[in-house]
Parts: C-alpha cells; sequence; structure tokens
C-alpha cells in the first residue's frame, strides 16, 4: 500500500524553500526577467549551471528539490530544503552582483529596474544599499536646496542694510523671489523645520560671501553670525518690504 503523503511538507515551487533566508532570494524567474543583453543572460545561466552541478556534487537529488511536493527518495526532505535554499542564495548573490554593476554603468537602466521591482512589490529584486545611498543623498539635496535659498536671500538682505545707496529693483526681486520659495520649500518638507538653526547658520555663511563678491565692503562689516531669526526674514516687510511694488 503506498504510503499517504498528505501531511508531508511542501517545498517552493521553485528550486526549494526559501524561508530560511527571508526575502534575500531570487527565483529563476526574476533572472529571466533581468534587463539585460543576451549574452550577459548566457553567462548567467552558466553560472547557475556550475552551482547546479556544484550542489549535486553533495550527493543531493535535483530532481526532487524541483518537484512542488516532498516524495519518497533517499534524499531526505532536509537536504532537498539545504539545495533548494543554497541554489537560490546563489541566484541572489549572481543578480546581487549585476544590481552593483548596472548602478555604477548605467544609473538610468539602474533606476527603471528598481522602480519596475517597487510596482510589482518583488523585495527580492530591489538593490538595497544602493536604494538605502539614494534614499539619503535626496534628504541631503533637500537641505543643500534650503540653505541655497537661505544664502541668496540672507547675501541680498545684508546689501539691502549695509549698502542702502544701491538698492535696485533687482535686489528687491531676488529677496521677494527666495522668500516665496522658502516658503514653498517648508511646505513641500515641513520636517526640515527641525534643521532651521543649522540651516540659518549654513545660509548665512554664503550669504556674507555673496555680499563680499557684490560690494566694495570688507569682511569686518558684516556680523560674524547671523543676526536674523529665521521668522523675520520670510516675513514680507522686514528690512525690505517686498509686498508692495519696488519704489525708488
Amino acid at each position: 500500500m503506498a504510503q499517504s503523503h498528505r501531511n508531508k511538507p511542501e517545498a517552493s515551487k521553485s528550486w526549494g524553500a526559501s524561508s530560511d533566508f527571508g526575502n534575500y532570494t531570487i527565483s529563476l524567474k526574476s533572472l529571466q526577467q533581468l534587463p539585460i543583453k543576451q549574452t550577459t543572460r548566457k553567462n548567467l545561466k552558466a553560472l547557475l549551471r556550475n552551482a547546479f552541478k556544484f550542489f549535486l556534487g553533495l550527493g543531493l537529488s535535483a530532481k526532487r528539490c524541483k518537484t512542488s511536493k516532498y516524495q519518497r527518495s533517499s534524499t531526505s526532505y532536509s537536504e532537498q530544503k539545504t539545495f533548494g535554499n543554497l541554489l537560490e542564495l546563489s541566484c541572489f548573490n549572481i543578480a546581487l552582483l549585476y544590481m552593483s554593476k548596472l548602478y555604477d554603468q548605467d544609473f538610468y537602466g539602474w533606476v527603471q529596474w528598481q522602480e519596475q521591482a517597487l510596482a510589482r512589490h518583488e523585495v527580492s529584486a530591489l538593490d538595497w544599499q544602493n536604494l538605502l545611498e539614494e534614499v539619503q543623498a535626496l534628504g541631503r539635496q533637500e537641505y543643500r536646496e534650503l540653505v541655497s535659498h537661505l544664502g541668496v536671500l540672507l547675501g541680498h538682505l545684508l546689501k539691502w542694510e549695509y549698502q542702502p545707496d544701491r538698492r535696485s529693483r533687482s535686489w528687491f526681486l531676488t529677496i521677494r523671489e527666495q522668500r516665496r520659495a522658502i516658503n514653498r520649500h517648508f511646505h513641500r518638507n515641513p520636517s526640515l523645520k527641525s534643521r532651521i538653526v543649522e540651516a540659518l547658520a549654513d545660509g548665512f555663511e554664503s550669504g556674507v560671501d555673496l555680499a563680499l563678491r557684490e560690494t566694495n565692503l570688507p569682511l569686518r562689516a558684516f556680523p560674524e553670525s547671523c543676526p536674523y531669526k529665521f521668522e523675520d526674514i520670510v516675513t514680507e516687510n522686514f528690512i525690505c518690504d517686498t509686498s508692495q511694488d519696488w519704489e525708488q
């Protein structure tokens, strides 16, 4: 009488179970979908074949590992599971190597691949390390943009205050423009308010440099640290009243 397999555990529909590696696995199907040239795909398949032969050398049954349900064989279920996990890990390492090269050699292609993986919720196809670096870079970029706006605004406020005889419509419009840009930036990035003190100090350094370049005033003419409060410089009627039209 044939032994029932109803209560036997099931293996993964790919090459073995992947629970031991969680999201750090990638199937052969995922490798087939990589946005790569045909020659590169052949090289990947060759690497997988070599990995396959290596694990067969351990005495594990490839046929039993590829089946969707456990069957009686000379190879135990734990051995089948080990084979599947090791092979899937090899696939993951190969894909990880490819993703790293794609990030360095074709950034736009890397972005497209990651966008597709995110849209399909394919966690195993994400390039985690480089994604982390890119997200961190986006945060730094938003901070640098804020400092840039503050630098231009503070530089023109210094010129406006310390060289009143040279005030112009151009200075007036620049102050107006930068105030609006800073308010829009904070509207889109409210969490940046936690770095106002730091950003104001960084922006003031740039502002002094701008004022030095565009005036004949010496460095000692300007304060060593920012004399203004952030709430004041973005207010329309502070030093330069930008709530009205320009008047000579």
